[in-house]
């Protein structure tokens, strides 16, 4: 294939959404109802929600690896209040309790720190999505895995 003619495959894939050749300002101040606008509001949720998916995903590895943490915490304070038991030390066992109330207290809270951060992922992916759903109805495009690669290529998305 040559070049002009992959330019022209890449042309008739993405029909009006060429219009993603826009200047950055041309995007910038093109009206929501233009092809070109449909696109800028586009680009700007598609940016917004990648940072966020980039964002809770770094934050989802975080909360993981604290449940670790706290998972070993738990164990050592149980192994230690089960050593306290064993020797009938009054004070140990208090101590141990109170260690392994705080590290399940610390537990819980990362759990739910996790699920927080796995809804707001879920939620940047949905608004991912929409984003894509909203440019193929305003422009009246099929928004196939290709074009969507060729249009945020154009558009300097990723």
């Amino acid at each position: 294939m040559n070049v002009d003619a992959g330019i022209g495959e890449a042309a008739s894939l993405l029909g009006k959404l060429n219009a993603a050749h826009a200047s950055a300002s041309g995007l910038a101040h093109a009206s929501s109802q233009s092809v070109v606008g449909a696109l800028s509001l586009y680009k700007t949720a598609t940016v917004a929600a990648e940072r966020s998916i980039a964002s809770f995903g770094k934050a989802i590895a975080s909360d993981r690896a604290a449940i670790m943490a706290d998972t070993r915490a738990v164990t050592d304070a149980q192994q230690q209040l089960a050593a306290a038991t064993t020797a009938n030390d009054a004070a140990a066992i208090a101590d141990a309790k109170s260690a392994l109330a705080t590290a399940q207290g610390q537990l819980a809270a990362d759990q739910s720190q996790l699920t927080s951060d796995q809804s707001g992922l879920t939620a940047a992916q949905q608004a991912e999505a929409d984003a894509r759903t909203t440019l193929a109805s305003s422009t009246n495009t099929t928004l196939s895995p290709e074009v969507v690669t060729k249009l945020n290529a154009l558009l300097k998305i990723q």
